[in-house]
């Protein structure tokens, strides 16, 4: 029985850990490091057991140009979802390809973030939310992205929720 249970996890993971198909195109990618005029701001927050919210205080946020790779990876790293446990392994933050093709920032006490100089495109907006209950010897937490747009035609901030549910 225990050796099932390690070896559905490990398939399981091993699935979170397949390469995307699509490959990845530097010259897609090469808009994140352009300088413009938009603005991203956003709240990142998730929900615990208990029902209450925990904002990403000092959390880092990412900010990935939305390529067809990047579409890719974050699709089945989230199986087609917008969240995750937090224990489920970032496949991104070690990814050779988008190493060089990320903003951050953090997130501050409330979970608001901003990212200022954005050229027009659209973006993968992603971060996680850890907690600690009492009752829990491990922590707890969600890892969450949504996909933005940027059109360079806005008057105001573009506006993200990463909610983590």
């Amino acid at each position: 029985m225990r050796f099932s249970i390690c070896l559905a996890a490990t398939l399981w993971l091993a699935g979170c850990a397949d390469p995307a198909r699509s490959p990845f195109d530097p010259a897609a990618a090469a808009f994140i490091h352009d300088h413009g005029e938009g603005v991203l701001e956003g709240h990142a927050f998730a929900v615990n057991q208990l029902g209450s919210t925990i904002n990403a205080a000092g959390q880092r946020i990412y900010l990935y140009p939305a390529t067809p790779y990047v579409r890719e990876r974050f699709a089945r790293q989230f199986f087609g979802g917008h969240d995750l446990p937090s224990w489920v392994p970032d496949l991104y933050s070690e990814d050779p390809f988008l190493r060089d093709y990320v903003r951050t920032t953090v997130a501050d006490a409330g979970g608001l973030f901003r990212f200022d100089g954005l050229v027009p495109g659209t973006y993968v907006v992603m971060t996680q939310v850890s907690w600690q209950l009492d009752s829990r010897l491990l922590p707890d937490g969600k890892r969450m992205f949504e996909t933005v747009m940027v059109t360079g035609n806005e008057t105001k901030p573009v506006r993200v929720i990463l909610a983590g549910t």
